[in-house]
Order: structure tokens, then sequence, then C-alpha cells
């Protein structure tokens, strides 16, 4: 009897918009305890926590004194390097100088494949959501992108669905707008990033459709200090073709910036960008959100709208923000869920033998939900078996910061992204 296998747990949450009660004659403070150092790379390469020895708690969020990227030096930043799939915060007390580039964009679809193996979702940035898989070998049903804005697996035609942020998703016949619904705020609160676009379908008896996009990652960096940026990207990935058609792209992400002074130079093609993708047939996806909170901005007026995605601007008042909402999944069916998911097809991170039918619990563990609530879980799936199912929605009180969901879960492999609403 085969096993029922989960390969991968990212979880991600959308809590209630949480509002800040203006503070009067308040000092100018990041919080940072500066208890990470400073961050100055000297070479291009990834973000590595667990490498920097970085982020014990896990939680995404860093204590730098200052940082400095060089205008020769590339940062990137991967979801799975991360030790959470949360937004990615820096509290900095000095200055910030990204003079060369750091990104948090969301990786293109995965082109059709001709081994079961090769069928995974597109990573996005760390604190985005992933693309959907191709469909199985001549099969009609993608899977559909990952998030709140996540495009649904299209219905009648080839192409893929694209996914939303700040408007509409679009994304020709076969697409709904109920999988692309616009989601977040300008504030920024919470901090969410972009959603998965959908896969396509598979024409071909060996050949699993291509995948779609992922959605680009979310960054909150507050600076005591001067910040200067010359290169920020929280940009979509585009989705993947298949022969004649193509695959959904992602949303762009979210960037906010808190500082007493910030500067965006944009000479020599540098920006700062959350932006969607586009495809043939499929059109534009939804640009992700920008935010500026300073009481002295130098440029970024002059820069083409299309590359600031949507900025809003504000003063820098030193309110510190509330400590998002978080999820992770403790337990399936009794057994532990490894702190950091390695997003394995083989060994899965969770393996259930013998297989079991019906509804298995599923243990929560949750921060930043009072006790007493009945929230609302959408646990996504992206089953090989039976891919482009929709979400599993289900509601469940917290109490003692612990929740458990009762879920039936296709046969198969099986990725799982949890967030909730209350």
């Amino acid at each position: 009897m085969q096993a029922n296998k989960i390969r991968k747990m990212t979880m991600g949450v959308l809590p209630a918009i949480l509002l800040l009660a203006p503070i009067a004659s308040r000092a100018q403070s990041c919080n940072s305890s500066g208890a990470d150092g400073a961050y100055s790379p000297t070479a291009s390469g990834v973000f590595d926590p667990v490498a920097l020895g970085l982020n014990a708690a896990g939680d995404n969020v860093f204590n730098f004194t200052s940082v400095t990227i060089p205008s020769n030096v590339t940062i990137t930043m991967q979801a799975h390097l991360m030790k959470s799939q949360r937004p990615v915060v820096f509290l900095v007390s000095g200055a910030v100088n990204i003079l060369g580039a750091l990104t948090l964009s969301g990786a293109s679809g995965n082109p059709a494949a001709l081994q079961f193996e090769s069928r995974t979702a597109a990573e996005p940035g760390p604190g985005g959501y992933p693309g959907g898989v191709g469909a199985m070998p001549n099969t009609s049903t993608p899977g559909g992108g990952a998030g709140p804005g996540g495009a649904s697996a299209p219905s009648n035609t080839l192409n893929g669905c694209s996914a939303s942020y700040t408007y509409q998703g679009v994304g020709g016949s076969g697409c709904t707008a109920a999988s692309s619904a616009t989601y977040g705020n300008p504030q920024l609160l919470p901090l969410v990033g972009g959603s998965g676009g959908s896969g396509t379908a598979s024409t071909s008896a060996q050949y699993t459709g291509a995948g779609g996009g992922a959605g680009g990652g979310a960054i909150r960096i507050c600076s005591d200090g001067p910040l200067t940026i010359n290169q920020l990207y929280a940009n979509c990935g585009d989705g993947a073709i298949y022969g004649p058609s193509y695959a959904g792209a992602g949303s762009g992400g979210a960037i906010h910036l808190q500082s007493p002074s910030v500067t965006l130079n944009y000479g020599g093609g540098e920006y700062i960008q959350a932006v969607g993708g586009s495809q043939p047939g499929i059109g534009s996806t939804s640009v992700g959100r920008i935010r500026v909170d300073t009481n002295n901005l130098v440029g970024g007026a002059t820069n083409p709208a299309a590359y600031f995605s949507s900025l809003l601007t504000g003063p820098y008042d030193g309110v510190p923000l509330p400590t998002p909402p978080t999820i992770t999944v403790a337990s399936i069916n009794g057994i532990a869920v490894p702190g950091q998911p390695l997003n394995r097809y083989s060994p899965p991170d969770v393996s259930i033998t013998p297989a079991v039918t019906g509804a298995i619990p599923i243990v929560v563990n949750t921060t930043g939900i009072p006790n007493g609530t009945t929230a609302t879980f959408y646990i996504a799936t992206d089953s090989s078996v039976s891919p482009g199912s929709p979400d599993i929605v289900q509601t469940a009180t917290v109490n003692n910061n612990t929740a458990t969901l009762n879920v039936t879960l296709p046969a198969g492999v099986n990725r799982l992204y949890v967030r909730a609403v209350f």
C-alpha cells in the first residue's frame, strides 16, 4: 500500500488589518538590538541565515547595526534558505547603503517535464507564494498558484491564469475573477508578498504541462540612519512556455522602507521594483506594493511609474510596527514537521505509513492571533494525483496559541500552504 507523503510545508498568514494609533513626540527608533552586527558582504551570492549564523528565532527578523552592499555586489534572497516563509524584516540602528542590488524576486515557472520528480512549483521570494505546477501528462487540470491572489487552475484553455495583488489578475478565457481578487492594503500592514500563477494543461502522453511563475517576496527595511538604495527587486516570476501555450505569471511582491532620510538612485538603469509579469494571450499580471515612510525623500519622483509600481509615501514617525501574526504547522497525523522543511520529492518532509483515508489532524501553532479567536484557515494543496484542487477551507478556534484542523488530503505527494483570516 502506497504511503501518503507530504513534501513541503510552507506557511503563510493573512491576518486581520492592524491599525496604528497616532503617537506624538515619540523618539525615532527602529528598535534594532544590533545583535546581528553589521551586514557587509563583499561578493555576490545568496543570503543564507544558517550559514551566517543569523536569526536563531527563525522569524526572518534581523537586527543589524548597519547594512552595506557594495556597487558590484548582488545579494539574492531565496525562500528555501530562510528559516520560515515569512516576510523579511531588517531592523537597523545605523545607515543602510544598498549600492549594489538586493533581490527577493520569485522564480519563473518550471518547463514541461518528462519525469514526475521534475514537476515542481516555482520558488517565491521570501514572504511570497509559489506558482502552480503543470498538469500531469495528457490531463487538462494544472495546479493553481498559491497565495491570497493565487490564480486558480484554468478551464477550457491551454494557457494558465495570472495572479493578482493590487489589481484583479487577467488570463483570458477559462480564468475566473474569483481566483485573482486583490488583497493587502497600501499601508503594508500586514506585510504580504506576491501570489503564484497557475500552470498549463498537458496535451502529451509523456510530458507534464508547464509551471506558473512565483510571487515576489516581501521586505521591510527600517533604519535609524540614512537609507540609500540603488537596486531593490521583489518582482514576480514569469510562467513557463508549453508549445503554443503560456503558464500564468505571479504577482509583484512588497517593499516597505522606513528611515528619517531615504535616497533612491535611478541613474544608469538602477531601480526599485515590485512588478508583475506579462504573457502572450494572458496579459500583464498585478504589480506589487511599494511604500516609503520618510521625512526626506531624495529621488524617486523621476522614476518611471512602470518601474516604481504603486508608490505610497508617508512621514517617518519612528513608531515601531506591530509584530505580524504567524502560523507554523507543528504536526500532521501526529508526526512532527521539521523546523526547516527541505522541499524534497524524496524523501518527503513527512511520510504517513500506512496510508490513511478520511480526515487527519493537522496541528498548527500561532502567534499574534488572540486565544479564543475562531479563524478561517485556507489550506492550499498540490497533489501529485489531483493537481488544481481548490483550497481546503476550515474554521477552528485558537486556544493556547494552537489550533487543530481535521483535513482530508488528496492521495499521493502533497505540498501544503496554510494561511488564516480572522
